[in-house]
Parts: C-alpha cells; sequence; structure tokens
C-alpha cells in the first residue's frame, strides 16, 4: 500500500534525535525528528519524553502537533533530552477535492460503481444511468497510447463515434 509521507514502521519504538542544544530557558517548541527526518508521534502518549533524567508526563508537561513538541516550561541550557517513540504514528494527509487527476491514477484502476468505472447492472439502468464517451480531437486521437481493441472515443474533429479495431480507428455509422 502507498503511503503519502513516510511508511509507518508500526511496532517499532524509535529514539528520538537530541534536541538539548536549542535548550535555553526561553524556547518550548521543537521539531521531532529520527535519523534527521521529522516523525509525528500523533499524541502526547505515544512518545516517552525524559528531559534532565527526570521522565515528564504528557499532555501535562508537554504537548504534540505533528512533529513538533511544546513544553509548558522552556528546558534550560545544560538539560539532558531523550525520547522515544512508541511505535510510529502514520503521517497520514487528507487528499483535497477535486486534486486527483487522470494522470493520478493507474491504466489499470476498476473501481466499481465510481465515476470512474460506472456500474450499469443495477435494475432500470437503461432509463435512468448513461455512459459518454470521451471527446477527442482527431490529432489528441492519434497521441493515445497503448490503446486496446474495442476502445471507444467521440472525435469531435469529425463529430462521430470512432472504435479502435486492434490496428486503426473506424468511424461508426448508420444504416438509414
Amino acid at each position: 500500500m502507498a503511503y503519502i509521507g513516510p511508511e509507518p514502521k508500526l511496532g517499532q519504538n524509535r529514539e528520538v534525535d537530541d534536541i538539548s542544544s536549542g535548550f535555553n530557558g526561553n524556547t518550548t517548541a521543537f521539531t521531532l525528528q529520527v535519523a534527521g527526518a521529522d516523525v509525528s508521534p500523533g499524541t502526547a502518549n505515544n512518545i516517552i519524553v525524559s528531559v534532565n533524567n527526570v521522565i515528564q508526563n504528557p499532555n501535562t508537561a508537554y504537548s504534540i502537533s505533528g512533529s513538533t513538541i511544546t513544553f509548558t516550561s522552556a528546558p534550560t541550557n545544560g538539560q539532558a533530552f531523550f525520547g522515544l517513540v512508541l511505535g510510529q504514528g502514520i503521517d497520514a494527509q487528507t487528499v483535497a477535492d477535486q486534486s486527483v487527476t487522470n494522470a493520478s491514477v493507474s491504466n489499470g484502476a476498476a473501481i466499481a460503481g465510481s465515476k470512474i468505472a460506472p456500474d450499469f447492472s443495477s435494475s432500470g439502468a437503461a432509463t435512468a444511468r448513461f455512459m459518454v464517451a470521451p471527446k477527442v480531437t482527431t490529432g489528441d486521437r492519434n497521441n493515445l497510447l497503448n490503446v486496446i481493441s474495442g476502445s471507444v472515443v467521440y472525435n469531435t474533429s469529425l463529430n462521430k463515434l470512432q472504435v479502435y479495431n486492434g490496428s486503426a480507428w473506424e468511424t461508426i455509422t448508420s444504416s438509414t
């Protein structure tokens, strides 16, 4: 399965990079990283934090937002830090509406009942649903890749329906 962001490593505890070099008594927010890459524990309960060899109380001594830890009181210079992410929260993102394009969808995608592959099998489908062939110009049609026999397009240059027979495009005509 593909992921946006790093692939989760479920069940693997990971030591957080040392952030104590930024402790100065004023700064409270720090970026959490593992091996130089941002890490998102998910919640304060998914990370063990020690400052100056004292385990900190989650949601009281610190909070987590994404890959940022924010301490209630700014750690001072010279204090030690240790952090351990318990497993790893999945760094998931929401895909914005209308942001997936044809180039983003695999040529082999067959998503039943969706806009990609409508399901015409239900009762009354002939009167309730219809299919519109892709509309292309002759130039666009000639640039199509991996066309398979039986592919249908509406050629807007000719204003005709066309079908690919495996080696050439044929115009569908009526006998009336």
